[in-house]
């Protein structure tokens, strides 16, 4: 936690992790996800969030051609504002706008006032914050709007330098000038004798944006502070570009008596937490940001979130008032600590509560399952490349007109996929968004949309009757015994020479529902297993009779013949046929079959596979 006597003005974090965490995700969230983000943070009482692109909103009117963004997220400028401004209902929301001679024009700044922002953050590179520069401050100004001046790579100018040219921007009506240490590499002395000149010089708050390159990203934050920031940037868990950000969440541990207005600890980790699967879990779990706020052992965690549980506690609350009393008591080495310690700490800490979302983010949530319901086609091809690029894995759009697939089912594992029923319209989809590839079910006719690599035929119903049978195995390794009351030839089609009986057995019963009027079959502690139509009134009747109905994994079959036909595609399309009779294909097998001498064999083949882990070729 940071102390200075130097400075005593409140300090206030800016989220970017909508922004700045973009380019873990290509730029790509739903409007779901943002609504997540933005009230979650808001709901912390995080007081400014930035949103839009990572470049910048209106990247795609950038005056250099060459870095303009040409392929757009799915959720656009207008809509980020639109989520972003329903959803905040205490944090003030903005932007980060790349402005100067390459970059965006300055009549885009009405359209960011007009979005309803609260800020904009004008990001310019050294050689631009210039008197064409203040006429962005000054239109930003004229339309109401706070505004920063981000200096990219601030360090490439002496502190004097920098502190003249906030004098001169402030002379225009800027609100804040930001250091920016955009390459992570700024040490804490660096970054105070920016903050200190800047200051001296300009009636402006300071703030300060790190990378955490060399791991000194909140030192660096803690340091601004103390030298008279009064704004500092964060992301959840680090999240952003190449090595990250200061974590949003050590921030507001760190500063917790320093800031204007307090964060609510247990909505900032449950968030943090939450959305560490939309970056591909990257990232730290939050709770041991709050350890480390509180001085407390990693080993001691575990035991004190169950005492929190216990005494219906606040989770962070609890176990920063146990540091606290530890300190306090001289035992913070201990290995565990006494129930009278936690006594101490539930006194002194927060009770629990559930963490509820507004009603505006509930709002854009329905609104969306109903854009889905409602999209067609075209709805869930845009989705299933959305979460593709976020993923960054291929993406696969199955079409199919058999009645199992009456809506858009979505799956992944490798690869990133959707079922689609066959539609007659609602194929209009953008170049830029379709498939990767596309599958089609043999016997049907070739959809109106194609994948960009591929598009094959699959056996569906093959693929339906091995899912069938994948059940049917589970369940009777789990103890039921496997009952087929209906039509034989259907059991035929679907089991084939796997074992069932066609009298119900005694005990657990495993029964094949191939008609729903088999339903009335099912009796207490039955399983059955639904081989057609699905519906939440077939499950609700049967538990009503205490029995269960399960589906089969057919979407994880599709899943899994998409997966292997693409890598086999892949395969087939980057190795050289011509090698395939020398054995250098698969080092680390086809070297030690086709050789006298495997010892040999074995040192080159485990060269080139540790050699392949280090090109990346390979994963551990």
């Amino acid at each position: 936690m940071i102390t200075s006597s130097v400075v005593t003005r409140p300090v206030r974090i800016v989220d970017a992790t909508i922004r700045d965490g973009g380019y873990m995700v290509d730029h790509h969230y739903s409007r779901v996800e943002l609504a997540t983000l933005v009230g979650g943070l808001d709901r912390a009482g995080v007081p400014l969030i930035e949103v839009g692109h990572g470049n910048g909103v209106g990247s795609q009117h950038f005056r250099d051609p060459k870095l303009r963004a040409t392929a757009l997220p799915l959720v656009d400028d207008r809509g980020h504002a639109e989520v972003a401004t329903r959803v905040a209902q205490r944090a003030q929301v903005g932007v980060i706008y790349t402005a100067g001679q390459r970059f965006g024009p300055i009549e885009y700044i009405d359209q960011i006032a007009d979005f309803g922002y609260a800020f904009v953050r004008l990001a310019a590179m050294p050689d631009e914050v210039d008197d064409e520069l203040f006429a962005y401050v000054r239109r930003a100004k004229d339309r109401g709007l706070l505004v920063s001046i981000n200096m990219m790579q601030t360090y490439v100018k002496t502190p004097a330098e920098v502190a003249a040219l906030a004098a001169r921007a402030a002379d225009h009506g800027l609100d804040w000038f930001y250091v920016v240490d955009s390459g992570g590499g700024m040490m804490d002395d660096d970054v105070k004798r920016y903050v200190e000149a800047i200051l001296a010089a300009a009636p402006v708050e300071v703030g300060f944006h790190a990378h955490n390159n060399l791991g000194c990203a909140v030192a660096n934050c803690l340091a601004a502070v103390a030298a008279g920031a009064t704004l500092v940037d964060g992301t959840l868990n680090g999240i952003g570009r190449a090595t990250g950000n200061p974590a949003t969440e050590q921030l507001a541990v760190a500063l917790r008596d320093r800031l204007d207005g307090a964060i609510d600890l247990d909505v900032l980790v449950g968030l943090g937490t939450a959305v560490r699967s939309l970056f591909d879990d990257a990232g730290n779990d939050p709770i041991d940001f709050i350890s480390g706020g509180a001085l407390v052992h990693s080993r001691n965690v575990p035991k004190i979130l169950e005492a929190a549980r216990q005494r219906d506690r606040s989770p962070c609350s609890f176990l920063l008032a146990v540091g606290a009393e530890a300190r306090r008591r001289g035992t913070l080495t201990a290995m565990s600590y006494s129930d009278e310690l936690y006594e101490a700490a539930s006194a002194a800490s927060s009770p629990a509560r559930p963490i509820e979302p507004s009603d505006a983010m509930v709002d854009v949530a329905a609104d969306d399952i109903l854009a889905h319901w409602n999209g067609g086609p075209r709805r869930a091809i845009e989705e299933v490349s959305l979460r593709s690029r976020q993923r960054h894995r291929p993406s696969v759009v199955h079409v199919s007109r058999s009645a199992l697939c009456a809506h858009a089912v979505p799956w992944q594992g490798a690869v990133i996929g959707v079922t689609i029923p066959w539609a007659d319209d609602g194929w209009d989809v953008e170049a830029s968004r379709l498939p990767d590839f596309v599958l089609f079910d043999d016997g049907d006719p070739e959809p109106p949309v194609r994948g960009t690599i591929a598009t094959w035929r699959i056996p569906f119903a093959d693929l339906y009757a091995r899912a069938v049978q994948d059940r049917w195995l589970a369940l009777g390794r789990l103890g039921f015994s496997p009952w087929c009351p209906g039509d034989a030839a259907a059991a035929e089609r679907l089991l084939g020479a796997l074992p069932r009986a066609t009298e119900r057995p005694t005990g657990a019963v495993a029964i094949l529902l191939d008609d729903p009027a088999l339903d009335d079959q099912l009796a207490a502690g039955d399983i059955g297993v639904v081989a057609g139509a699905w519906s939440a009134t077939r499950a609700l009747a049967a538990e009503r009779r205490g029995a269960r109905l399960v589906e089969p994994d057919w979407p994880g079959a599709v899943a899994t013949i998409a997966a292997s036909t693409i890598a086999l595609h892949h395969e087939l399309a980057s190795v050289d046929p011509g090698k395939l009779d020398h054995g250098t294909w698969d080092p680390d097998r086809a070297m030690l079959l086709e050789t006298d001498d495997p010892v040999a064999a074995s040192r080159e083949a485990g060269r080139a596979f540790i050699h392949a882990i280090i090109r990346g070729a390979r994963r551990l």
